[in-house]
């Protein structure tokens, strides 16, 4: 049986970056040509609804294996962390185009 745990800053982030692949291979989907004419478009809203979904409900599953990440995480950090031009660093850079790319 699965039993689903309460809402934690993982299971946030989680949902986040779910949300975030989701659009984007909606996004390239809805780029295709063929797969419009092959397919409607309420594909693409089932796809767009389960995206939604997952983002207002991140919940985890209590037997999830945990991944430790003491060689990944501190070597993501050191990466995003490092100036790029002056004062700015890899990360705000990437903030500022990630949030800069919405309408």
């Amino acid at each position: 049986m699965i039993f689903v745990n309460a809402i934690t800053q993982y299971s946030l982030i989680t949902a986040l970056i779910c949300f975030n692949i989701g659009l984007i291979i909606l996004v390239v989907l809805y780029r295709q040509n063929r797969f419009l004419i092959n397919n409607s478009t309420s594909i693409l809203v089932f796809l767009l609804l389960l995206c939604i979904i997952r983002l207002f409900l991140p919940l985890d599953i209590s037997k999830a294996f945990i991944i430790r990440s003491e060689k990944i995480l501190p070597y993501i950090q050191q990466v995003l962390g490092a100036s790029f031009y002056g004062s700015l660093s890899y990360g705000e850079l990437f903030l500022l185009i990630w949030g800069g790319a919405c309408p």
